[in-house]
């Protein structure tokens, strides 16, 4: 009894020990979690804070602006105030607060009212200060943090994320939606880094790869203007007529104002759309004809709608430029789909499911083995036999 009773002691204290354990390592993990995430958030404020808003290049001079520092002409580096750093944080301060909910709540929450939100946030102030700040505010140091800074906080706080979130839930079964996107997040990109480049190639080709074009011609130069959704690119090259051998060219990327950024989303929508639509048609919710007319549409649209309103505003007889779609996009995400395999994550989160890399070809699939199989004998048939071999031995 002393035994027994000692036993079940000894079980007891095994358990509670258990449980303890389980609990300090889920704090560990939660810990190193939160460490990760703010040592990736300092990493990636920097990058943006170093991120060119304008940017010239020729054979002759290299400019470079940024929100954190300048670097004119002559190689002289120099360090914005800390006025305008500080101005330039509160105008994204709406996105870097939408980031931090996105992280900690479900990654099958809904959160497209929130974006909404974050970027008008970012945005109206931007543009407030912007429209009655005057002459005296165009020539301050604050230009620059708040003309620019609404496309760096909606392109890296804003879509980044979202494209990141919905590549991780094609590869969440079901059921365990409800976790939080920080900790999907930090086991699932670990084993995905092919999924992880592509979505970010996703991002630039939607964001910075330009989609129309239009070029201008002369016998001394030919200018053209790339735009994207949230910058402007522009090629210059210079051959004067009287002597080919000298060739001028001049790169300048400029990030796009505050004031063309909603014309731009405005003829991006239909891109919009099909950028959620390659998460769409790789999970089979929509057919191939829709991803391709979208993908279709989404380019032609904004050139065609540009070159009727110049047609319509420009007097008879002047030059009206005529824009062309480049479908840069529609290749990255015919290439994401083709590439990207919706590889199963259970094994990260949950060790007992058995699943297949997509490297992996050769392998057989995880079968569970057959049970056993088994005979029923009846119990008097046993009786009966029993009886019989003690007969036996008696005799």
């Amino acid at each position: 009894m002393i035994s027994s009773f000692s036993g079940a002691i000894i079980a007891i204290c095994v358990q509670l020990i258990g449980e303890c354990s389980n609990e300090l390592l889920l704090e560990m993990n939660e810990g190193t979690r939160r460490r990760r995430y703010h040592a990736t958030f300092l990493v990636k404020l920097i990058i943006v804070l170093l991120f060119p808003i304008v940017w010239n290049v020729s054979s002759s001079y290299v400019n470079y602006a940024s929100m954190l520092l300048r670097i004119d002409g002559r190689g002289i580096v120099i360090i914005n105030s800390i006025n305008s750093l500080i101005l330039g944080l509160l105008i994204m301060l709406p996105c870097l607060v939408f980031e931090y909910h996105l992280y900690s709540r479900p990654i099958s929450n809904s959160i497209r009212r929130r974006a909404v939100i974050a970027c008008m946030l970012s945005w109206v102030p931007s543009f407030l200060l912007y429209r009655f700040g005057g002459i005296i505010f165009a020539m301050s140091s604050f230009y620059a943090s708040v003309i620019y800074q609404p496309v760096l906080a909606i392109s890296f706080y804003i879509i980044l994320p979202l494209l990141t979130r919905e590549s991780m839930l094609q590869r969440i079964p079901s059921e365990h939606r409800d976790l939080s996107y920080g900790f999907v997040k930090s086991s699932v990109l670990k084993g995905a880094r092919r999924e992880s480049f592509l979505t970010g190639l996703l991002w630039v080709g939607f964001v910075f790869a330009p989609f129309m074009v239009v070029v201008a011609y002369s016998l001394w130069s030919s200018d053209s203007d790339l735009w994207s959704l949230f910058s402007q690119m522009t090629v210059y090259a210079g051959f004067p007529w009287y002597d080919l051998s000298i060739l001028d060219i001049s790169i300048e990327f400029i990030a796009n104002m505050v004031l063309i950024l909603p014309i731009m989303a405005l003829l991006s929508s239909i891109r919009f759309l099909f950028v959620r639509d390659v998460f769409r048609y790789q999970s089979g919710r929509i057919t191939r004809s829709r991803f391709a007319s979208v993908a279709i549409l989404g380019e032609i649209l904004p050139s065609a709608v540009i070159t009727l309103s110049l047609l319509v505003i420009v007097p008879p007889g002047s030059f009206i430029p005529v824009l062309l779609p480049i479908p840069i996009l529609p290749l990255i995400g015919f290439a994401y789909v083709r590439f990207s395999k919706i590889v199963p994550v259970e094994e990260l989160l949950w060790p007992d499911y058995e699943h297949r890399m997509w490297f992996e070809k050769g392998r057989e699939p995880y079968l569970p083995e057959p049970p056993e199989e088994s005979i029923t004998v009846p119990i008097a048939y046993l009786l009966m036999s029993q009886v019989r071999k003690r007969l036996k031995g008696s005799d």
